[in-house]
């Protein structure tokens, strides 16, 4: 994780001790309980999301992400000697199609990555064969390529819940980050900012554990100060 994931992770972990302590006050308040039932909701999307980050990911998650990377490399592989064709017979049309990068691929949605690869596919097999042979690209390449594709399409195209891979992981960690932020900042401390001034301890503790390590924004600032006027 980035530092700033980090921290805000920190932070998410402090909040779930405050819950545990507070509890059966959180949960005697029909609007505070369900502000928390979702950042709970979310926190454990987030903490998936980093596993796999992290690596620890499931089964299908891995057998997907193994597929996904023979495609990635047999489909750069080819493109690549196609692109020195094109390049040589000054075809600038066929270049831009040839023209890709695996870490570009490596950061398109599942369905993007099918049809940019299935769409190299498709120039290469336009070429004619006696004109590529000499560059290494063969009938037998160009059916392991095809079989690379469709093995990944057979995979994507399954039911599944919620499998996503190291490339995406980042990415859904922000979302998720961002979720909850508008949950704290947009909801959940202004609840929290409402109750009795009787409840200046629960208060004070929520703002301690809404402080992000390393961090303290302005919105952050201003709940803290809140509280300590209560």
């Amino acid at each position: 994780m980035k530092r700033t994931q980090s921290n805000f992770y920190s932070m998410c972990l402090a909040l779930m001790h405050f819950y545990t302590k507070y509890q059966e006050q959180i949960d005697s308040n029909v609007a505070l309980k369900r502000m928390f039932d979702e950042f709970f909701s979310v926190f454990e999307q987030m903490k998936e999301a980093i596993q796999v980050q992290n690596g620890y990911t499931s089964e299908a998650a891995k057998m997907k992400q193994k597929e996904e990377d023979e495609m990635i490399e047999a489909t750069v592989r080819l493109a690549c000697k196609g692109y020195v064709y094109a390049t040589e017979n000054q075809l600038p049309g066929l270049e831009e199609k040839l023209s890709i990068a695996a870490w570009k691929l490596k950061q398109m949605s599942d369905v993007q990555l099918h049809t940019t690869c299935l769409s190299v596919f498709d120039a290469l097999s336009s070429i004619e064969k006696t004109a590529i042979i000499d560059y290494g690209i063969g009938d037998n390449d160009l059916a392991q390529l095809k079989k690379e594709i469709n093995d990944f399409y057979l995979l994507i195209s399954q039911p599944r819940a919620n499998i996503i891979t190291r490339s995406q992981a980042t990415s859904k960690i922000e979302e998720q980050i961002k979720q909850l932020k508008s949950l704290f900042n947009n909801r959940l401390d202004k609840m929290i900012e409402s109750l009795a001034s009787s409840e200046k301890i629960l208060k004070n503790e929520y703002a301690a554990a809404r402080v992000v390590i390393g961090k303290s924004s302005k919105k952050e600032g201003e709940v803290e100060q809140a509280v300590a006027e209560a």
